[in-house]
Order: structure tokens, then sequence, then C-alpha cells
């Protein structure tokens, strides 16, 4: 064993070593040797204090790493005392700090710590964390940050031995959800969505009205409201998506899908997207065979004309110019739906004159591929919407059902089949083989037939109305024709430079 003196002496270059970056390594090893035999000394305290300052102000990850570990050691083995407090609100404070390198670190700290102080201290300090905590889940700038301080909230909250630690949160959250300012309402809507599982039922319950009032209330878009923007994106966007998580804890209120229309026309793709899946989650809690024979809940009033109003917003959702892949994926799911509930209900329910005919609903989504085909080739979001959208109604709908329609809907698999050159060639062809083997040869090659006849029909109404027109203005028509070949010359300008692209990476 070491003696008092030999002990300050290695304390010493200790001291003089964790800053010399060539003896650093060493310095940490002597150290955390020295701290596992438990030895109490009146210069350990003071060293300590350099290495806590160190792990969130140290230049390199080493130097940060190395000093969290001996501090969680010292802090978890020694007696501290009454500067246990100091430690903890400065811990706290440094989750403020200028650096990013320096609050993960301050974060990653206070992460161990929550994990391993004893019951009895932790809810000492509990709401000191977890206000700090949450005000960093809010307001950091790093989403790195950010998702670590959400983290450590779970944690936090998980860990709580009291009842009444618990029920402060949720009170806390509450108010914030209430609060008039925006940015507290942000707050309480990340809170919500961090806490999800840990909710208990009544109180999920009650949370989730406070959280639909906040989405329905914001997610009005107002294009004059310059300022706190994008953190009404954010929160709009995490509210609905919390709800979603919610509705496994308990029953959402039906207001919750109200803005459904604003929510899927916000300007943002992301809160778009967050509104579609909210339309997937109401509608998979229902049965698309029977739900416009015997309606109920939300659409028990007027069913037909509220299935029409959301087929309307599935369609305006493929107006977008940018589809992210998870919104592609929703818009198919909510379209197979929503088609096969009208095609289930055509015998039970008259047309309404103010609604799209089912007919109506195919041709425009058929449209979509069409137009992405001819006018935007190299790009197949569109496309592949509607070939998954075909697939699903194929596999999933009696084909009795699809017969009357199925011209329109194998138009677009049709269509990328014969085009050699679409990135969405060897899709079309498996799915021409489903189409096949679900349908049957005969009634597959009536389909296709007719569908080559009413394209042809459609080509030759379009000459004749052409032909039409030029003797009726033949200056119009003139002009017309112009645009129509530099159109055309500016497309084969694109698709030279496209190959030509190809060919040098080919090289």
């Amino acid at each position: 064993s070491l003696s008092e003196m030999e002990v300050k002496t290695l304390l010493q270059y200790i001291a003089d070593d964790i800053h010399n970056r060539n003896r650093q390594a060493t310095a940490f090893s002597l150290l955390k040797s020295i701290l596992s035999r438990d030895i109490v000394m009146s210069e350990i305290p003071e060293l300590l204090e350099r290495i806590f300052e160190m792990s969130v102000v140290g230049q390199s990850d080493f130097v940060r790493t190395q000093s969290r570990q001996v501090f969680l050691h010292y802090l978890l083995h020694y007696p501290v005392g009454k500067k246990l407090r100091h430690y903890m609100l400065s811990l706290t404070k440094q989750l403020d700090y200028t650096h990013k390198d320096g609050r993960i670190s301050a974060l990653e700290l206070l992460t161990a710590l929550i994990s391993k102080l004893p019951a009895d201290v932790l809810s000492e300090y509990f709401l000191v964390f977890f206000l700090a905590l949450s005000s960093m889940l809010a307001s950091d700038e790093d989403a790195q940050c950010r998702k670590g301080a959400g983290i450590a909230i779970e944690d936090l909250v998980r860990r709580a031995n009291q009842d009444s630690l618990r029920e402060k949160v949720w009170s806390l959250t509450s108010s914030w959800l209430g609060d008039k300012k925006l940015k507290h309402k942000y707050l309480g809507v990340l809170l919500v969505e961090t806490l999800a599982k840990l909710l208990p039922a009544k109180r999920a319950a009650i949370l989730s009205e406070q959280l639909v009032e906040a989405v329905n209330t914001y997610c009005v878009y107002d294009s004059e409201d310059e300022n706190a923007t994008s953190t009404r994106d954010q929160m709009v966007y995490v509210g609905v998506v919390t709800l979603i998580k919610l509705s496994t804890v308990t029953t959402l209120p039906l207001s919750a899908y109200d803005r459904l229309s604003e929510l899927m026309s916000y300007p943002h793709q992301w809160v778009r997207l967050a509104g579609c899946q909210l339309l997937g989650h109401m509608l998979s809690t229902y049965d698309p065979k029977t739900l416009l024979i015997n309606p109920s809940n939300v659409l028990s009033d007027n069913p037909r004309k509220k299935v029409d109003e959301l087929i309307k917003l599935s369609l305006l959702q493929l107006k977008s110019g940018n589809i992210l892949p998870d919104h592609a994926l929703q818009i198919v799911k909510n379209t197979v739906w929503l088609t096969t509930a009208l095609l289930h209900a055509k015998q039970g329910i008259p047309e309404d004159s103010e609604v799209l005919p089912l007919q109506d609903v195919i041709h425009k989504l058929t449209v979509f591929a069409s137009v992405e085909s001819s006018q935007d080739p190299t790009n197949s979001i569109k496309r592949g919407i509607i070939l998954k959208w075909v697939g699903a109604m194929v596999n999933t709908v009696n084909k009795d059902l699809l017969e009357p329609y199925l011209p329109a809907m194998v138009a677009p698999v049709h269509r990328e089949v014969k085009n050699a050159n679409s990135p969405l060639t060897d899709i079309a062809t498996e799915l021409m083989s489903l189409l096949r083997e679900c349908l049957g040869n005969d009634v597959l090659s009536a389909a296709l037939v007719s569908s080559d006849k009413a394209r042809s029909e459609r080509r030759r109404k379009r000459k004749r109305e052409d032909a039409l027109a030029a003797i009726a203005d033949p200056e119009r028509h003139a002009k017309r024709k112009v645009k129509v070949n530099l159109a055309k010359r500016e497309k084969r300008k694109e698709k030279y430079k496209t190959l030509k692209k190809k060919q040098y990476k080919t090289l």
C-alpha cells in the first residue's frame, strides 16, 4: 500500500499531467486506480473540481470521456456531502454550454447519473433535472442534443419512485400544453411525445384532448404570421405524430379528425405526411366493405360525401412536385382503402350528383401516371404510387367488382411494360404477371384490348378537334403548333443531356 506522502505526490503529478496531451492517458489511468481504492484525502475534491470542468470544456473527446468516467465514480462512491447540490446544479447549467460537444458531454454525464443515483437522491433532484432537460428538449439547436434530452427525460420519469413526482410531470405538461405562448405549447407537445409510453390511460385521455385542441388551432396556416413559422410547423407535425402514438393508450376524441383537410393541404410536406398518416389511422379502425352501408362515428353524417372529400384530399397529395417515400406509401394505403369502400358500397348507396363517380376517381388516378410519364419521365414516384395502388386493388378486391374499371386500371401498367427505358419496367412486368394470375388471361386480355381501343379513340378525337380548330382559327392554331414544336425541341435536348450523363458515368 502507498503512504500518504506518496499518494499526495501522485496526485500532484496527475494534476500537472491531465493538461499534457502526451501524458493524459497515463494520468487518467492512475487517477482511476487511486479512486478505485477509496482513498480519501483533502487534495482529491480540489482535483475532481478540475476534472468536472474538463468533462465539459475538454478539447478532445478522449479527455471529456475520461473526465466523465472519473467524476461519475467519484460522485457515486465518495462522501461528497453538501457539495452534491453544487455539482448537480452546475451540471444542469452546463446543458446550456456554448459548444455542442460540451453540451453532449454534460448530457451524457447527467443521463448516467439518472440511471445510477440512489432513488432517494434522484427524487431530491428530480424536478431540477426535469426542468433543465425539458428546456434542452425544446430549445437546443442541435438535433443530437434534443434527442438525448428526450431519452434522459424518459429514463428520469421511468425511475421516479413516487407517484407524486410523475403526477407533477403530467401537471406541468398539461400546463404547458394549455399555455398561450407557442413555445410553451411546443414544449408540452414534445413531452407528451417523449413520455407517451409511460402515460396512464386516464392522463393520456386528458392530454390527447389538449393536444387535439393545440393541433387544430395551429394547423390553419397563416402566411402573414412569419414569426415562429418553424416552431408552428414542428409543433403541428409532432402533435399529429403524437396523437397516433397515444391511440395505442387511449381512444382519440373524434375532433382529432376535424382538421384533416388543413393538415393534408399544409405547405410543409412533413405535416402533409402526418395528416395522411392520421387519415390512415382513422380509416384502419373501420371495415371498408361495410362502412358506407352501415356508417358510424366519424362518417355517420352523409358518409358518401365525406368519403368523396377524403378521396379529393388524397388526390391533392399527388399534385405535389416532391413526395417523400413514406408519404407515397401512405397515399397508396389511403387510396386503396377509400376506393375499396366505394366499390363495395356502389350497389348499396345511390350516386350523388355532388360527388365524384368511382369511374372519375379511377380516371383521375391514372391521369397522374400519364402526365408524369409524358412530362417528367425521369421521375417515377407518382407512377409508382399508381402501380402499387393497382396491384393492391387487384390483390384484395373481388375481380367481379373491378371488371368494369379494369381497362382504365391496366392502362398505366401496360404503358410501363412497353417502355423499355422506364425505371418501373421490372415492377410493371411483375404486376402484369400478378394481374394475369388474379384475373385470368381472358379477363386481362379483354381489359387490355378495351384500353387500347379507348386510347386510339381519344387520339382520333383529338386529331379531329385539332383539324377543326385549324380551320376555325388558323392563327391561333399556328401559334399553338410553334409552341408544341418548341416544347418537343426542349424535351429532346433534356433527353440528349440525360443520355450523355449516362454515357459519361459508364465510362
